[in-house]
């Protein structure tokens, strides 16, 4: 079993809300486990790799439709795919873990910090809420009724955000070693994943993603090099 390493560092305020109905202070909430330490769902990370490589691919269609068509059947080896019956021209993605030969774990705290807050907690040292409020924050909202300049009547909204600089990690496993070819997609589309997580059109969810071997063997120069050939 191959196991590649995603990071996710957040470069702004980010809501990794799942839609769960949450009872909280606030109106949209962040997922977070029984320590209440926050994570992102695995099937929603993958969803927007996704989403990234496709958009790869669709640009390539401009200068070199040969390399476009490749890394099309590249995304649906990696990621999967779902045809939609009702048109046999049409195709769809699926984001859940059954489709492709990649399966993204749950994205959280890195694993010696999500360990030593547990340790905390058990212990009776700190509390889940202060484990919570330690990495997030509350902020407002309001619609403004653009015929008066004022806010609307019961248009107030919170939102509990994570704060910026908070470091997350997502193990992606294969059963085999991704080919040149496949790693290289891969690469181009973490890389060019900016955007996670709910209200990404108003600001929030700024990041930067960053894949890694289990073993570290992907210098710079070795980057560069597979995402130039996956660029083409």
């Amino acid at each position: 079993m191959e196991k590649y390493i995603l990071k996710i560092k957040l470069l702004s305020d980010t809501i990794f809300s799942g839609g769960e109905s949450i009872v909280s202070i606030s109106d949209i909430d962040e997922l977070y486990d029984e320590y209440k330490i926050p994570y992102y769902k695995g099937k929603s990370i993958k969803g927007n790799i996704r989403e990234s490589a496709d958009l790869i691919i669709e640009n390539q269609k401009i200068f070199n439709e040969e390399k476009s068509k490749s890394n099309k059947e590249i995304a649906r080896i990696l990621f999967g795919k779902k045809f939609d019956y009702s048109d046999k021209n049409k195709e769809s993605y699926r984001d859940d873990q059954t489709q492709g030969i990649l399966k993204f774990e749950n994205a959280s705290l890195e694993e010696d910090l999500r360990e030593n807050l547990k340790y905390l907690v058990d212990k009776n040292i700190i509390t889940k809420e202060e484990v919570i409020n330690s990495l997030t924050d509350i902020r407002y909202a309001t619609k403004i009724d653009r015929h008066t300049g004022t806010a609307q009547k019961g248009s107030l909204r919170s939102m509990r955000v994570l704060n910026r600089d908070i470091i997350f990690t997502s193990n992606i496993y294969c059963e085999r070693k991704l080919t040149e070819d496949e790693l290289g997609l891969l690469l181009c589309a973490v890389k060019t994943t900016r955007h996670l997580g709910t209200l990404r059109s108003r600001g929030k969810g700024n990041v930067e993603c960053t894949l890694m071997t289990q073993n570290g063997d992907l210098s710079e120069k070795d980057i560069e090099k597979l995402v130039q050939k996956a660029v083409g």
